[in-house]
């Protein structure tokens, strides 16, 4: 008689972004960027200062550095960029540039993203959700 001992899980998590009362989910990118920005938020996640950044997102300082993996590409609605090694940017229009994309906020359309995340400046939260 086999029996069959099921592999436990591996916790994974999602990145969610807390903006004027409502919350995103945003899937974590598989690079040494996004690994270093996740250690980086456990436990207890960060609030930061954004401003609007040439009308396609918005932008803010990060309390620490992180290693830029970027390469030349469009940033689509939904992303969440690494701006420079101490910025963070979250997309709602498109633009083209250097980018280390962090994570990418699903199901979320672009001008529901622009709605969300308002007019000028905003203080926006990012912390972790571990799932089993």
């Amino acid at each position: 008689m086999n029996i069959s001992i099921p592999e436990p899980e591996t916790p994974s998590a999602v990145l969610v972004i807390e903006a004027n009362g409502k919350r995103l989910y945003a899937n974590i990118e598989d690079n040494p960027s996004a690994k270093a920005f996740t250690e980086k938020l456990n436990p207890g996640g960060i609030e930061v200062r954004m401003r609007d950044r040439g009308g396609y997102g918005k932008s803010g300082a990060l309390p620490w550095e992180l290693i830029r993996s970027g390469e030349r590409g469009t940033a689509a609605p939904g992303d969440v960029i690494l701006d420079g090694g101490d910025g963070i940017t979250v997309c709602y229009g498109e633009n083209e540039r250097d980018l280390t994309r962090i994570a990418r906020i699903g199901g979320t359309a672009r001008e529901e993203l622009a709605k969300i995340l308002g007019e000028g400046d905003v203080r926006l939260k990012f912390y972790l959700e571990w799932s089993e």
